[in-house]
């Protein structure tokens, strides 16, 4: 049975007359926490699909960790205190001041207190969660005040509280974890030890303070930190769902750090990615299989081959042709030959599919490689036909949504904000429900006429 990509018509159930099953087996995953999840969320359609395919695939939390920026939700949670208290607030420029993103006072002993008592009763409220996180707010605006200067520098300051956080759980919910990021100005490692039931899961992107990637795990392992790894397998904003464009339709990429992070300590992953499972499904079914058994990194290949012949058939070839333009690991230099390569595969495939379910999976493909024209035509429009071609786009990305080939729900909230020469008029913004928008149709696409996009 394989579940490659999320819905039904990525479910591949095989037919035996005989089954046999190993009752007395143990099996150990490589990372303890293994998230694949959705940057900027998705509509609500997709929400049971994703959920069954972690579930199938083991793409989930064996302990929950909690890593999130932190700062903001509890400096709001105690907005009482700091109104009575304007000394809590950070000093920037010799100035005590509300901020966004706020990093309060760390050198105050008294805020340190607030923001354990806040946490803690966070956690007494939701007893089953394995852990909680005292991540800071995102950016800068650290404290300058000699009392946080005493503290050391921007790490030590996260990683004192993080470890009087540590250390106040463990009184009343022992084997509860405290997460907490290396990322921005907390990147680098402290000078400080770190509690052992605090987790640092250091970003591979983001990361400030001149120190390489390799250089930020072996510090901060180096300070007893428990390590994990806060990935970026894909950003809308970053490759707009295009073929290899992203590291989660790397192969190579995958197969290299997945296995390289786990064994320089790393047990916790969480990667941040999108509902795009057009270029980047086969990296995500792949990285599933490496983050619950680093060893299936050397069975990369034949994973892969088991991928073409169980959805595609007989069309198995074309579709390893396909398959190699939306592969990031080779460079793809000319957008319109990548394209034209995809194409021709598609049609030669559609010539050689024998069932039904392979007709479906091809019709889906043929979609996300019709979009990815449409994005690259929107892209290199004129002042003239920008507007339309966006338009365009959108409208197609919508009615496409279902197939979860590319982040829909992603592209029609934040595309327009970041093109100011387009606009999306009041009545088809993307919270207005179908029906009342112009813009959003989900008219199934007939699999003849998504046969003639390949011609």
């Amino acid at each position: 049975h394989r579940q490659f990509f999320p819905g039904p018509a990525w479910e591949v159930i095989p037919r035996t007359s005989h089954l046999t099953v190993a009752m007395d087996a143990v099996e150990r995953p490589s990372y303890h926490s293994r998230r694949i999840w959705y940057g900027f969320g998705a509509w609500d359609y997709a929400k049971e699909p994703y959920r069954d395919w972690c579930e199938k695939n083991r793409a989930h939390a064996g302990g929950n960790l909690n890593t999130g920026h932190a700062y903001d939700g509890i400096v709001k949670a105690l907005a009482k205190e700091f109104e009575q208290h304007p000394d809590y607030w950070p000093e920037i420029a010799g100035e005590r001041k509300p901020v966004r993103n706020p990093k309060p006072c760390l050198g105050n002993d008294a805020v340190r207190r607030l923001m354990i008592k806040e946490v803690i009763s966070r956690l007494a409220k939701a007893p089953t969660a394995d852990s909680v996180s005292i991540d800071p707010s995102d950016g800068g605006g650290w404290c300058e005040c000699a009392k946080c200067k005493k503290l050391g520098s921007v790490s030590d300051q996260a990683i004192t509280l993080a470890n009087e956080l540590a250390s106040e759980i463990l009184k009343t919910h022992p084997g509860k974890l405290v997460g907490i990021y290396a990322y921005n100005y907390h990147s680098p490692p402290p000078n400080i030890k770190v509690h052992p039931n605090v987790v640092v899961s250091v970003a591979t992107a983001f990361i400030k303070g001149g120190q390489s990637l390799d250089e930020l795990r072996a510090g901060w392992a180096a300070k007893g930190a428990v390590l994990g790894i806060r990935e970026y397998y894909s950003v809308n904003t970053w490759d707009r769902d295009l073929p290899a464009h992203a590291r989660g339709g790397n192969l190579d990429y995958l197969r290299n750090t997945i296995p390289e992070f786990h064994a320089k300590g790393a047990r916790f992953m969480s990667a941040e990615s999108s509902d795009n499972w057009g270029p980047n499904g086969l990296g995500y079914y792949l990285a599933s299989r490496m983050l619950w058994n680093v060893g299936e990194a050397g069975n990369r290949d034949a994973i892969v081959n088991d991928f073409l012949e169980k959805c595609f058939g007989k069309a198995k070839e074309p579709m390893a042709e396909c398959y190699k333009e939306i592969d990031g690991s080779k460079p793809h230099l000319v957008s319109s030959d990548q394209l034209g390569r995809m194409f021709r595969a598609l049609e030669k495939a559609r010539k050689l599919e024998e069932t039904p379910e392979i007709r479906r999976r091809l019709d889906h493909l043929t979609l996300y490689a019709w979009y990815s024209d449409l994005y690259q035509r929107y892209a290199r429009s004129d002042p003239g036909n920008r507007q339309q071609s966006f338009e365009t786009l959108i409208r197609f990305a919508y009615r496409m949504r279902t197939t979860m080939m590319i982040h829909a729900y992603a592209l029609y909230r934040d595309l327009a904000s970041r093109d100011k020469s387009v606009t999306i008029p009041a009545e088809a913004r993307w919270q207005v429900p179908e029906g009342k928008n112009p813009w959003k149709s989900s008219k199934e696409f007939d699999t003849g006429v998504v046969g003639k996009l390949v011609k």
